[in-house]
């Protein structure tokens, strides 16, 4: 830790830049370069001192990780359930964020003081390297805007943590983990239950320590005893409001409930204020609203990776939700028989009662109904279509391996994925790229990819 705090340090930083002016690698770390450059003497007499700066710089740059959920330490999402709105929460969360960032900053000083010291050049510690700038968290809402050519996403773990928009979002994807059974509600409810931090060299733990998960350490797929939610445990939800218990609307409400109680309703109406919605289920719906953030979280630098997949109707009036991890060769046709054609057949019940109507009317009253049962009519031909590309997909038959990626397993359902990525990865997949993959193992043997 003593060597860490050094090679962190300004003074270091200036070392290396010296020499690298006298070469022509102008941007380039190279081996030699960390290797010839010295370490000050008496390094052994300062080690314990030096460590524990180290470790206190550590534990303050990993703190907005633990509310990063594509973290391995991630734990809670940083809007905390305590009292007040949520204008007054994230007022706590922005001055928060700055004092632990002065303290970073004083503590950088401090460190950059001390290793010039012990260089015994004590001008290394003018920071010309660049000091250490953070983002005062204010972002346009155009940053949320989901495009498909951007192939660097940079990480603004920190900038989200004072941006209403992140927050709040980043809020309702946890409640969604939630329902999915991905996190664990309850050290929501008891945050002293978390479990403590893996140390700097620790190994990479399975879970991050805000995961659902069993005594040995991986994750659950079943609720366990006295678990205050039911869960999905099949990894799917719907948008459809004509099934509460599978509803992600309602999905989401219940977890709201459970962490504020009878202040949930208003919590949801200032949310939704703050993303700009009616109410959560357009937010859901739209595929530039929770989609477009959740792909946006899931994805760095090319690697674009989400794993709450919107599955929808072409009109979006319907959707299927599917979690990713969940995912396996039967899946496809249990989301076709458990959900789509359960929607099709109650539309369809619904047109033919509305047809019955249409003989005992007339005048205004049969314009009104005759708009309502072409509606209806459109609907339930938008839901047959939407079943016919689930089952189309169902119907190739295609084993998922969870270790060819997202992408490549999204790919056979382009139809009904509002996003252009997986359409171009089957096209590829169709012109023989990505040969080492199970997926494409399985399309040349069926002949797809000759």
């Amino acid at each position: 830790m003593a060597l860490n705090v050094i090679l962190n340090s300004t003074p270091f930083l200036q070392l290396i830049k010296i020499q690298l002016a006298r070469t022509e690698l102008a941007q380039s770390f190279e081996v030699g370069l960390i290797q010839q450059t010295p370490i000050p003497q008496f390094l052994e007499k300062y080690k314990s001192e030096l460590s524990n700066f180290a470790v206190i710089a550590y534990e303050t740059a990993r703190e907005p990780f633990v509310f990063d959920e594509t973290s391995h330490v991630f734990r809670l999402p940083c809007l905390q359930f305590n009292d007040g709105n949520l204008v007054e929460r994230i007022a706590v969360v922005a001055n928060n964020e700055r004092e632990r960032q002065a303290f970073f900053s004083k503590l950088q000083n401090q460190i950059d003081t001390q290793i010039a010291e012990l260089y015994g050049v004590r001008d290394l510690a003018v920071n010309e390297v660049g000091q250490q700038t953070f983002s005062n968290g204010e972002q346009e809402k155009s940053d949320n805007d989901f495009s498909d050519e951007d192939d660097e996403v940079e990480d603004e773990t920190v900038s989200q943590i004072t941006n209403p928009y992140s927050l709040i979002s980043d809020l309702l994807m946890w409640c969604v983990g939630v329902a999915f059974g991905r996190w664990d509600v309850r050290y929501a409810l008891n945050p002293e239950t978390l479990p403590a931090l893996p140390e700097p060299f620790d190994p990479l733990p399975v879970c991050s320590p805000g995961m659902l998960q069993g005594a040995d350490g991986l994750p659950l797929e079943e609720a366990p005893a006295g678990y205050p939610l039911s869960i999905a445990s099949r990894g799917f939800l719907v948008d459809d409001p004509d099934r509460p218990q599978d509803d992600i609307v309602a999905a989401v409400r219940r977890v709201l409930q459970l962490l504020f109680g009878a202040n949930a309703d208003s919590i949801e109406s200032e949310a939704c204020q703050i993303l700009e919605v009616s109410d959560l289920r357009a937010w859901f719906r739209d595929p530039k609203g929770f989609f477009a953030w959740h792909t946006k979280r899931y994805s760095k630098s090319r690697r674009k990776a989400p794993i709450y997949w919107l599955m929808q109707s072409a009109k979006k009036n319907y959707a299927i939700w599917l979690y990713y991890p969940r995912l396996n060769p039967d899946s496809l046709f249990y989301a076709a028989r458990e959900y789509a054609d359960a929607k099709l057949n109650l539309e369809t019940a619904r047109l033919e009662d509305l047809q019955g109507q249409l003989k005992a009317l007339s005048g205004s009253s049969l314009k009104a109904q005759e708009k309502k049962v072409a509606a209806q009519t459109a609907l339930v031909a938008e839901v047959k279509s939407y079943l016919k590309e689930l089952d189309s997909a169902a119907l190739l038959q295609l084993k998922p391996d969870l270790n060819d990626g997202v992408l490549l397993n999204m790919a056979p359902l382009r139809e009904i994925v509002p996003w252009k990525e997986p359409a171009r990865i089957w096209e590829e997949l169709l012109r023989g790229k990505y040969p080492w993959s199970h997926i494409s193992a399985q399309l040349r043997k069926k002949g797809i990819v000759k």
